[in-house]
């Protein structure tokens, strides 16, 4: 049987705000636990898609030691990251559609740095 439904006259903002949140983590849960089990390249693409962030946050924040500069690229390296902690969010949430919609940025950020790296004044503009 299914759950017994809150009679409209009891929502409030705040309930259903938090039968959302509530519906978005048990998405989340059974996202995670299934994920192991979807085949060969899923798993492995969610572990490089792991380690590709943390390397990622870790340029972005001066892990490795900062270069006393204005932190342009660093500032450009954790939105990145950001982005995609956003897009991933959503993705195991069940919000497929903006999560795809979340990576124009990274594109957009992606062709920046490709532009940088062939052009290095560029970053001054």
């Amino acid at each position: 049987m299914g759950k017994k439904k809150q009679p409209i006259e009891d929502l409030t903002g705040i309930t259903f705000l938090d039968r959302i949140a509530r519906l978005e983590a048990e998405c989340a849960t059974v996202t995670k636990k299934k994920l192991p089990k979807i085949g060969v390249k899923a798993p492995k693409c969610y572990e490089a898609l792991g380690m590709a962030l943390a390397l990622l946050d870790c340029a972005g924040c001066c892990y490795w030691g900062c270069a006393k500069g204005d932190h342009r690229l660093e500032f450009l390296l954790a939105r990145a990251a950001s982005s995609a902690y956003a897009g991933l969010s959503l993705a195991v949430r069940g919000y497929y559609d903006q999560a795809l919609s979340s990576g124009r940025p990274l594109g957009e950020i992606a062709n920046l740095i490709a532009l940088f790296f062939v052009d290095r004044p560029k970053l001054n503009e």
